[in-house]
């Protein structure tokens, strides 16, 4: 029975990403733009983009996705993100290539890898901590960049 639930589990996290997660923050975020509307309170707690938007649905087919490692640290992507991610990568040709920029902890790398078709390779890129980089890191970004201690991917 306990074997059972560990083979569940991945599944159920990729079915609660998408299918219950995701609608569920939407709808939020939608009450929270209402009441502020309502309460005639200035700003945008969203960020505004010129970007036209395409729902992660009509671009990716319709079926399950298996999520390993779904919690969340700080620096990873929301599980909604990983999920939607994972969907992206099911959906790649075989033999293509997924090219990931900013590695982290390899949370959202091997998500890729396990719903990616066999053949298709999953690259990324991490700079190594102390890499001088063109424009400041904010203080409160410099712990995403300088990982210590964070566990690595192995491959």
């Amino acid at each position: 029975k306990i074997q059972l639930m560990v083979k569940l589990r991945p599944f159920y996290w990729g079915f609660y990403a998408t299918r219950i997660y995701l609608p569920f923050s939407s709808l939020a975020r939608s009450f929270k733009r209402q009441r502020r509307n309502l309460l005639q309170r200035g700003g945008n707690f969203l960020q505004m983009t010129s970007l036209p938007a395409v729902g992660w649905k009509s671009v990716t087919r319709s079926r399950s996705v298996h999520l390993m490692e779904s919690a969340k640290s700080n620096g990873n992507v929301r599980i909604s993100e990983l999920g939607i991610l994972a969907h992206l990568a099911k959906d790649c040709p075989e033999g293509s290539n997924i090219f990931e920029i900013g590695t982290f902890d390899g949370r959202t790398t091997l998500n890729l890898a396990l719903n990616s078709p066999p053949a298709c390779r999953v690259y990324t890129l991490d700079l190594p901590s102390g890499t001088d980089t063109k424009y400041d890191i904010e203080s409160g970004e410099e712990h995403f960049v300088n990982k210590k201690n964070h566990r690595r991917p192995v491959c």
